[in-house]
């Protein structure tokens, strides 16, 4: 095997020659430099030195680096894929229980305890889930309540035509019982009315329009609309109001609220029980209370008569009602940007209370 010429003149000149590569299909690598010693000779003396047949050498450090490579992409692609199943694990979880979502199923949710951005997800899902699942029990409630405060009166209606067109009914006692159908179409008109109102103002649809107007006299006439309620069971409305009081608030609205604390009091008072109507001044605001003294509410139960279609009966006495009347007041009340209030012992009877503005004129 030869030495080329170019390197013997690199030599010559003084450098280190180190080089490499195949020759003739074989890897080789030679070393050649100039050598100092004392032995005299016509030339200078060049040491040389060849390494042959590392071809297999550099396979095999060739096959150890693509080896090693494979065994780390593997590695890292089974250590990426537990990482990602476990990541994406709620994920398909929750792609899967949202499909139960949709058919109205809430009864499953996401189990994953962590802290993480996934955790948090699985968190707000499972909220999210349990909001739907309240959601559609109110539905299915709400449904079921109308149709059942509906049936009733239809009912009613529907027994008193079959018994007027069969002539079961005698004709002096018709007129009575045109009474009774027209009180359960009234019936009928007023619920329809209060779930739309309802409606409207759940869904923040219903506005307000503040007025400065005399609430005394509002009061005044609102008592004297009612007085056939009042006489059915021969009540005793007591108005007590040192003077005119002139407040800054929806008239309209504002006759929804008493109207319905006053029909409130009347169901559930006894015959021939006071009813006590308070204007009271409180600073810059009038405090207007309404109480009865009928069987109460247990206390544990103020908190719910203020839910729609909650059965004020169920708090207090066997009494029938739709329970919109105190949702609605509570709804007018929050519009207006003021708390109203329930007092109640059991035996003694029911305090509804709130305040309004006064009119600065």
């Amino acid at each position: 095997m030869g030495i080329s010429d170019d390197i013997i003149q690199q030599v010559l000149a003084g450098e280190t020659v180190s080089e490499g590569g195949f020759h003739n299909g074989e890897l080789r690598y030679i070393v050649a430099s100039t050598l100092d010693t004392n032995i005299q000779a016509a030339g200078t003396p060049i040491m040389v030195i060849v390494f042959h047949d590392l071809t297999h050498e550099y396979q095999q450090v060739i096959f150890m680096i693509i080896l090693t490579f494979v065994i780390s992409i593997v590695f890292a692609g089974i250590i990426l894929w537990f990482i990602s199943k476990k990541i994406t694990a709620p994920l398909r979880e929750m792609n899967s229980i949202s499909a139960h979502y949709a058919k109205g199923d809430f009864s499953k949710s996401v189990q994953y305890e962590s802290d993480d951005e996934v955790g948090q997800l699985a968190k707000s899902f499972t909220n999210m889930a349990n909001e739907l699942n309240h959601l559609e029990t109110r539905r299915k409630q709400y449904i079921s309540n109308v149709s059942h405060e509906l049936r009733s009166p239809l009912t009613s209606i529907k027994g008193f035509l079959i018994a007027l067109l069969d002539g079961t009914i005698p004709d002096h006692r018709r007129t009575h019982y045109y009474g009774l159908m027209k009180d359960e179409t009234e019936r009928m008109i007023k619920l329809v009315n209060n779930t739309l109102d309802m409606t409207q103002l759940e869904e923040g649809k219903s506005e307000i329009f503040r007025t400065d107007y005399n609430i005394t006299q509002q009061i005044n006439r609102i008592i004297y609309k009612l007085e056939p309620q009042f006489t059915s069971k021969n009540l005793d409305i007591r108005f007590h109001a040192d003077h005119k009081y002139y407040v800054h608030a929806d008239e309209g609205r504002m006759e929804q609220v008493i109207v319905n604390l006053l029909q409130n009091a009347v169901q559930f008072s006894d015959n021939n029980a006071p009813i006590d109507i308070r204007l009271s001044k409180e600073g810059q605001a009038v405090k207007i209370s309404v109480q009865d003294y009928g069987e109460g509410i247990e206390e544990s139960k103020l908190d719910l008569i203020w839910r729609r279609f909650y059965k004020v009966d169920e708090a207090r006495t066997n009494k029938s009602g739709a329970g919109l009347g105190l949702a609605i007041v509570k709804s007018i009340l929050d519009l207006h940007e003021t708390e109203i209030k329930v007092s109640s012992k059991l035996g003694e009877g029911t305090t509804f209370s709130f305040v309004l503005p006064l009119s600065e004129k």
